[in-house]
C-alpha cells in the first residue's frame, strides 16, 4: 500500500493549520515545538484531528503517526461517548481518507464499539485508488466465511474501509433481535423477490445517509464541524462482501441472517475477550463493568460496582460467581428484546412498580423464549437494588440498558435510524 510521502504530509499539515478551527496556528506551533521537545525527536507538523493536536515525526522507516503529550491530555478532557453523536464518533475513528471522504477500516468499527478512545495516529491515511483495489483483494468469499462463523473484522483488522453510512447499517443491526432480521431483510428487498442485489442494498443505506443529514441540519448550532456525509458509489468492504467483487451475486435471507449473527457474536466475543484476558469465563464484576458501559458517568459507575461488591462480601465472603460467554451473550440477547420485555411488563402491570427476581425471569421468558441463568438474574439485581430489599426499579433497569443498546449516543439519528430496520 502506498503511503503518503513526508513532502506531500508537510502540505497536509500545513493545510490542516490554516483551516484549524480552534487552534490559531502560532499555538499549534509552540505546542508542537514542545511535543517535539518531549519527545526527544523534532516534528515534522501538525494537524488538527477531532479536536486534537496530532503531530508526525520523521525515523529511519519514514513519517511515524504520534500522539503527542498535548494531544494525550486534550484526550483526557475528551467528552465521554455519551456527550458524542454517531457521526461525531465515526469521524473520531475513521483512519482512512479516499477523494475528501473518511472510511474506517474493520478494526476501526470493532474499537468504535468496544473502546472510549481510537488507538494512537495521526490524521487519517490518505489512499489512492489502487490502495482500495488491494484491500478488496482480500475480502473472503461469502459463503465460505458464513459457514465457518469466521468472524470477518477480525480477521481483516485494517485491510478495508467501511463508509459512514455502512457504519450506521452496522450500529443499527448489532442490536436487533433475531425475531426482526426477517424484517430488516424485506425492508432491503424492495422488489419482493426475496433476493437483495447492490442495488437495493444501495438504495437503503443512502436513506440511512440522508436520515442522519436531515438531523444534522435540523439540529447543528455553533461552528462548523468535521462531516463525514457522502453517498460514494465506491466500492467497500461489505458490498465486496455481501455481493462479490463485481457486485453481481444476489444476497437471500440466510446468507443475511448468518451475517448479522456472526457480527453480533464477534462484537460480543471481543467485548468479553478484553475483560476474560485470556481466560473462558468472567467474574460478576467484569461482567457488571460491561453491561454498565456507556449507561453512567465513572462515579455513578463505582458506586453500582461497590454495591455489587458489599453484597457478594456479606453472601459470599467475596467469592465471586463465574459468567461463561454462552450466559453473557444469552444476557445481550435479551437486551436486544428489551421493547419486547418492556411490554410483557406492561402486560402484568409492573412497568411502574419494582419488581422481584422471580417476576423479572418470568417477563425476560415471555420476551425472548429462554430463561436467563439464576446467577445472572442474582447479580442484575445485586446491581440495582439499591436498598437490599430484593426488588429493582424496572424503570431506572429499562433506561440504563437502553442507554447500553443506544452506546451512549444521544443525537436525533439514533431513534430514527434504529427504527429504519
Amino acid at each position: 500500500m502506498a503511503f503518503t510521502t513526508t513532502r506531500t504530509v508537510g502540505r497536509q499539515l500545513l493545510q490542516n493549520m490554516r483551516r484549524a478551527p480552534r487552534f490559531q496556528s502560532r499555538q499549534i506551533a509552540t505546542k508542537a515545538e514542545q511535543a517535539g521537545g518531549r519527545l526527544g525527536r523534532p516534528l515534522a507538523g501538525v494537524a488538527v484531528a477531532s479536536g486534537l493536536l496530532i503531530g508526525y515525526y520523521v525515523n529511519r522507516t519514514g513519517v511515524q503517526p504520534v500522539l503527542t503529550a498535548y494531544a494525550a491530555a486534550k484526550a483526557k478532557k475528551a467528552p465521554r461517548q455519551l456527550e458524542l453523536s454517531r457521526e461525531e464518533r465515526f469521524c473520531m475513528f475513521a483512519s482512512l481518507e479516499y477523494d475528501g471522504q473518511a472510511y474506517m477500516t474493520p478494526a476501526d468499527f470493532l474499537d468504535s464499539v468496544v473502546k472510549s478512545m481510537p488507538r494512537p495516529r495521526v490524521g487519517r491515511l490518505k489512499l489512492q485508488k489502487s490502495d482500495i483495489d488491494d484491500m478488496l483483494q482480500v475480502v473472503p468469499k461469502r459463503t465460505a466465511s458464513l459457514e465457518t462463523g469466521a468472524a470477518l473484522f477480525t480477521k481483516l483488522q485494517h485491510r478495508g474501509l467501511i463508509s459512514y453510512t455502512e457504519y450506521l447499517f452496522l450500529l443499527c443491526i448489532l442490536t436487533r433481535p433475531q425475531s426482526n432480521f426477517k424484517m430488516a431483510f424485506n425492508i432491503f428487498d424492495t422488489d419482493g423477490n426475496q433476493r437483495v442485489d447492490r442495488y437495493e442494498f444501495q438504495r437503503i443505506l443512502n436513506l440511512f445517509g440522508k436520515l442522519a443529514e436531515r438531523d444534522k441540519d435540523e439540529t447543528q448550532t455553533g461552528e462548523a464541524e468535521e462531516t463525514a456525509m457522502g453517498m460514494p458509489e465506491l466500492d467497500t468492504t461489505l458490498t465486496t462482501y455481501l455481493f462479490g467483487p463485481k457486485g453481481k451475486l444476489l444476497l437471500k435471507y440466510n446468507d443475511f441472517y448468518k451475517f448479522i449473527d456472526n457480527l453480533q457474536t464477534e462484537v460480543l466475543e471481543m467485548e468479553f475477550n478484553e475483560v476474560a484476558k485470556g481466560k473462558n469465563i468472567i467474574s460478576e464484576e467484569a461482567f457488571a463493568r460491561i453491561i454498565l458501559r456507556y449507561t453512567c458517568e465513572h462515579n455513578v459507575e463505582e458506586e453500582f460496582l461497590n454495591r455489587l461488591r458489599k453484597k457478594i462480601m456479606e453472601e459470599r465472603n467475596g467469592i465471586q460467581q463465574e459468567i461463561s460467554f454462552r450466559e453473557f451473550k444469552q444476557f445481550c440477547q435479551f437486551l436486544n428484546n428489551l421493547d419486547a420485555f418492556v411490554a410483557a411488563m406492561r402486560l402484568y402491570s409492573f412497568t411502574d412498580y419494582a419488581v422481584t427476581q422471580t417476576e423479572f425471569a418470568r417477563a425476560v421468558k415471555i420476551s425472548t423464549g429462554f430463561l436467563l441463568e439464576d446467577h445472572i438474574v442474582d447479580t442484575v439485581f445485586k446491581l440495582f437494588d439499591d436498598n437490599g430489599d430484593g426488588f429493582i426499579s424496572n424503570d431506572e433497569f429499562i433506561a440504563r440498558m437502553k442507554d447500553r443498546l443506544h452506546m451512549g449516543f444521544r443525537d436525533i439519528t439514533v431513534v430514527k435510524v434504529d427504527t429504519l430496520l
